[in-house]
Parts: C-alpha cells; structure tokens; sequence
C-alpha cells in the first residue's frame, strides 16, 4: 500500500470524474478539473516527508509528453475555431497532471486504488443494472454512451481482481467476486463490442502472467472465470445485433473517411478539436433506404485515428513514442518487481482501453483517459534520489498560475454555459438578454453566443432597423471569425441578409450578399441539402425564381428523395411563369407528394429523415397560380 497521501485524493478523482456522462458534461468537465488543480495545489504545498521514496517519470517519457503537449499548442494555435482547440489542450494537461501525480506515488498505486475503484466499478454496475430492469435497453448508468461505460467497467476490474493480497484470504475473495458480480452483469447488459474486445485483450495479456503462480486447480478456476465472463459478454453483444442494424459495417467507411483528413493536412491535421467541422465534408453516401446522407459522423471512431486526424503526423509520432517508451519501462518493472500483481492488473487494464481505443473515440470521457493516466503514470514510475525542491516563492506562483487558469479556462466557461442554458433561439426579453449578455462576458470566445446575439437582435424582422440590423450582423460576422470552418456560422449571416433583404432593403445587392453566404455555407457543408432550400425559399420570396429553381436542383443532387427541394422547384417553376408553367410545376409537386407517400412507412430515426421524406405544411397543397389577394380590386 502506497504511503503518499495523494493516493486517496487520486482514487476520490477517479470515481468522481464518472459521474455527469463520464465527467464530459459541463458539470462534469468542472468538477473534474477543480479535483485536478487541487491534486497539483496539493502536491505543490504538501511537505514531503524526509525518509519518503521519491518517484517520478523517466526522463524520456515526460519529454515526449512534453514534445506532444507543445506540438498540440502549435495546432491549437493554428486552428480556426480556437475555442474547442483550448478544450483539447485542457483535457491534454489534466492527462499530463494525473501522469505526474500517479508516478509521483509510485508503483503501488494501482493495489490502493484497486478496492475503491472495483467498488465504484460496483455501484455503476448495479445502476446500470437497475436501469435496464426499468427498460433501458442499452443502459450507461452515469455515462452517457453505454459503451464507454462498458471500458470504463473492463478496465477496473482488471485492476480490481489482480492486486497484491487480493485472494489470499477467503473473505478477501468473497468481498472482491461480489463487488465483481454486478460489473460483469453489467458489462453483459451493454453488449458492447468494443468493450469485449478489450477485456479479451486484456485477458490474453494478463492470464499467461498470473497462471505461473498459480497452482494448477486454482490455474483452472481462474480460466474458468475468465472464459465464463467472456462467452456471458459475446452472447450481451449477440443479442443486441440479433436487430438488424443497416449501420454496422459503417465503421470501416468512417476510418476511410477519416484517414482522408490526414492525407489532406498530414503534419497539422484538422487542428485539436477541429474534426467534428471538417467530417461534414468527408461524409459519405449509404446504398440502403431513400436518403444518400442520413447516417453523419462527427468523430473518427477511433482515438488512432484521431491522433493522427487532429494533431498531425509528427504529434502523433511524438506521442506514441512516448506510449511506447512508458510501456517498455512498466514491461521492465514488471519483470524485477517482487510481486508482479503490484502493476500487472494496471497494465492489463492499459491494454484493454487501448484496445478498445483502437475502434471507439474513448478520449472523450475524462474519467476513461484520467484511469489511463493514472495507471500509466504508475506502472512506469521509477524511484529517483531525493532532489532539491522548489523553493516556496516559486511553488505558490506555480499555484497561483494554476489558480487564474482555472478561472479563465473553467469557471468563467461553466458560467457563460449555465448563463445561457435554456435560452431560446431568436427574439429575447429583458431577461433573457441579461442573461445572453453575462455569457458572452463571461465566455466572448463561444462562437455560438455570438450567433444567438445575432439572432436576438434580428428577431422576425417586423420591428429591427437598419441599425438594428447592422448589429446582428457584426454579431454573426464575429461567430464566423472565431470559428470560420462551420457551416451554422456563415448560414446566420446569410439568415441575417436574407431577413434584411426581405423587410429593409429589398434591393438586388442585398439579395447577393445573402446567397453569397449561403454558397459559402454550403462550400463547408457539401452534403447538406438543407442549405441550398433555404437559400431556394429565401431567393422565391426575394423574386429570383430562377435562382431558386437552381438552389432546389443543386438539394436534389445531395439527396434526389428529398420531398421538400421537389416542392421548392414546383413552386419556383410556377413563379417563373412562362407556357406550361402551371401545367409544370403541378407534375413536380404530384412527384413530391407520391414520394412523400412512398416513404410514409420506413422508419425515420432522426430529424434529418423526418424533414426530408414528409410533405410538410408548405406543400400540402399544389402550387397555384398567383392571384388578387381578398378584398383587392379584380
């Protein structure tokens, strides 16, 4: 048992950082990083005591963290919506401060937090399984996903039944199988796939370790066990796929997909936190149902992947070879250690999360890579000859650093967040304009608190003015500058000149501008056909029906089911005029209307397939030639 006081103050992050969705929620991200900052104030103000081992990182691992983290800054620097690109740089120097702090208490960490996490491992179990009796059938408990739940769960219990003197007592072994009863119902309930591979891994790896010091009945058992907790999970994953699933094979596209942004940018990526923008023009088509495009991704499916994708060719390289030189260090340490069960459940864990890395994004959880940090840090610790420390002026600038990081990067974000939950889009009151107005001090760098700005201040049209409308564009205009690669941002300028156009100006170069804007919008969103209709509606009502015609036929080309885009060239045939036109633009909307039928029973699973494959109530009725409005002279 380690004798660092810090011990208890990791194993209490740990399972905190499970709660609110796996700690990636806003709460969550707020209390995890407070536990964070106060673990490093902690380790900053402690005394060390004088006959203490001193632990560290080697030197060559915490260069290649360092290498990594400084590579990282260098994207983010360079990346266009520099708001997310600082998320990914906060959750990269709570990875590193969780490493520090873990090799700091050295390799027998994982045997003190072995017991408290197979015992939150426990009560997440049982959650889960509580609420699957209430007819969840993919439970998560406290997550949000259940399979990261699920490796979040495989990687405790690795840790939590391979610890020193777990089994050498008969109550020991009673206490530890019951607290890991109710993780593998639960690992069984969320039929994860990934979450199997990874505890096979993992098991592959650790059972040729364990079974050398194990006499031969209980060598036995324990394969027993093992294969019984396996077989339970693939006959979980059977029965979830025993539906059919039009999706399961996607993955394999999503890879391909992805490895197309590192050919594109192969030594800066997309930039830290930038994927989810360029994946809208990576998407790809589907060959079953009537839509091209109803199946979008915004991550990699994979933290490999994602390495690469985002940081670029060199970063990755950097930090895999600092995952390689923290390994090899763990493998040797594992090998002169007196007792191999002081780390081998650790890294046995290390190579289920990484396993299960290699197909799932498992880095967007803080409580699945603050494990692996701490657990990482651990096992590849060294004991080092007692330094000088830093003296006590150096150490509290050191806190108070911590301290002001922690209000800009979190404190003030969360309030920005919790000012603006549950405002409406559009058109706001007094007080819900104080409120929009202390987010964005709290946090002027979120681009969407600009658009909501914008979109208060141009509200439905009927009471802006010009100088009202000179606001709401500035406003929309600065959410395009702090995140230029996104398609929403260029799309509410476009909604503020469209507006304008139809309630102020009503002028030729007024309408220009909106479909300008509408292209550009549509040049980052290539696949979305709900931008060239609404450009189409914006230009019938602005008078350019031939522009709309064009914007309708460029939506049929995305998805040519798309009843909506027909309607729209029905209406702008008919508000071209011209011979036939009516006889033209009733043809088109009978094509609408028998396709909206013809897909009236296939199951619509999101809004995009709702919006697409139903008629709506602007095409309920056939276009009609326009005539005298009631009550105006014949």
């Amino acid at each position: 048992m380690t004798r660092h006081p810090l011990a208890c103050g990791l194993a209490a992050l740990l399972l905190l950082s499970t709660l609110f969705e796996g700690g990636a929620s806003p709460e969550g991200l707020l209390v995890t990083h407070a536990a964070v900052a106060a673990l490093l104030t902690a380790a900053l103000a402690l005394p060390r005591g004088r006959d203490e081992e001193r632990w560290a990182l080697p030197g060559g691992i915490g260069a290649a963290l360092a290498g990594f983290a400084l590579l990282a800054f260098l994207g983010a620097a360079l990346a266009p919506y520099r708001y997310a690109a600082l998320l990914v740089l906060q959750e990269i120097g709570a990875f590193a401060a969780i490493a520090f702090l873990a090799a700091r208490s050295g390799r027998s960490l994982p045997g003190a937090l072995s017991l408290p996490l197979l015992s939150g491992g426990a009560a997440l179990g049982t959650w889960a399984v509580a609420q699957r009796l209430s007819g969840d059938l993919r439970p998560a408990a406290s997550f949000l996903n259940p399979s990261h739940l699920a490796a979040w769960l495989v990687a405790v219990l690795l840790v939590g039944v391979v610890a020193p003197g777990a089994w050498r007592s008969p109550r020991g072994a009673a206490a530890r199988g019951a607290l890991a009863l109710p993780i593998v119902v639960a690992l069984v309930l969320t039929g994860s796939r990934g979450a199997l591979l990874g505890l096979a891994a993992g098991g592959a790896w650790l059972l040729p370790r364990l079974v050398r010091r194990i006499e031969g009945r209980r060598r036995l058992l324990l394969a027993g066990i093992a294969g019984a907790v396996v077989v339970a999970m693939g006959i979980g994953v059977a029965h979830r796929f025993e539906r059919d699933d039009p999706f399961r094979y996607h993955r394999l596209k999503i890879w391909r997909a992805s490895a197309e942004a590192v050919v594109e940018s192969p030594w800066l990526g997309t930039g830290p936190g930038q994927f989810q923008a360029a994946a809208a023009n990576l998407n790809f088509p589907i060959d079953r149902g009537p839509l091209r495009y109803a199946k979008r991704f915004r991550s990699t499916h994979s933290d490999l992947l994602r390495l690469f994708a985002e940081f670029g060719l060199p970063a990755a390289g950097v930090a895999l070879l600092g995952l390689w030189l923290a390994w090899r260090r763990a493998r040797g340490a594992l090998r002169t250690a007196p007792d191999p069960a002081e780390i081998a459940g650790a890294m046995a864990a290390l190579v289920a999360i990484a396993t299960q890395a290699l197909v799932e994004n498992l880095g967007e959880r803080p409580a699945i890579h603050l494990l692996a940090a701490a657990l990482l840090g651990a096992a590849a610790s060294e004991p080092r000859a007692a330094g000088r420390r830093a003296g006590r002026v150096v150490r509290a600038a050191a806190a108070a650093l911590l301290a002001v990081a922690f209000a800009v990067g979190d404190a003030a974000t969360y309030a920005a967040w919790k000012a603006a939950r549950g405002l409406p889009r559009g058109t706001l009151d007094a007080e819900q304009e104080r409120r929009l107005s202390l987010a964005l001090s709290a946090n002027p760098r979120h681009p969407d608190l600009w658009l909501r700005r914008a979109e208060a201040l141009s509200g439905d049209g009927r009471s802006w003015d010009v100088a009202g409308y000179a606001a709401a564009r500035e406003a929309a205009e600065q959410a395009v500058r702090l995140q230029p690669a996104d398609a929403r941002y260029r799309r509410g300028i476009a909604r503020v000149e469209a507006l304008a156009c139809v309630t102020l100006f009503r002028d030729e170069a007024t309408r220009e501008r909106a479909a300008r804007q509408f292209d550009a919008a549509s040049d980052l969103a290539r696949h979305d056909p709900f931008l060239p209709i609404e450009k189409g509606r914006f230009l019938l009502e602005a008078g350019d029906p031939e522009g709309a015609r064009r914007a309708a036929e460029q939506a049929l080309r995305i998805e040519p089911e798309a009843v909506p885009a027909k309607v729209l060239l029905a209406e702008a045939v008919l508000a071209a005029g011209g011979p036939g036109a009516a006889r033209a633009a009733e043809a088109r909307f009978r094509e609408a209307e028998r396709t909206a039928r013809r897909w009236a029973d296939h199951p619509k699973g999101s809004a995009y397939e709702i919006r697409l494959l139903t008629l709506g109530t602007r095409g309920a009725e056939p276009p009609r030639e326009p005539g005298p409005s009631p009550g105006s002279q014949p």
